[in-house]
């Protein structure tokens, strides 16, 4: 049973970096490739006609919150 334990902590870090490198990439792209160096993009809140309020910011910050360990990916007390 403890390798399933462990294949399902491989898994979810996995999938947290994966989504971690997508939100660095909304909120800054830095240096990407040519061909889409002069795209932009940013998410935002609307309001209820669909017109941008204000910027979403601290997507890795809001991302560590969904980890349903409660532990913000932080690996468990390993004395347990």
């Amino acid at each position: 049973m403890r390798h399933y334990q462990d294949l399902t902590a491989v898994v979810r870090v996995m999938r947290w970096w994966l989504l971690a490198g997508l939100c660095v990439l909304l909120e800054d792209p830095g240096d990407v490739e040519d061909e889409v160096s002069d795209i932009w993009w940013r998410l935002f809140l609307i309001d209820e006609d669909d017109n941008p309020i204000e910027p979403v910011d601290g997507l890795i910050e809001s991302l560590l919150l969904t980890d349903p360990t409660g532990l913000e990916m932080c690996p468990p007390d390993a004395s347990g």
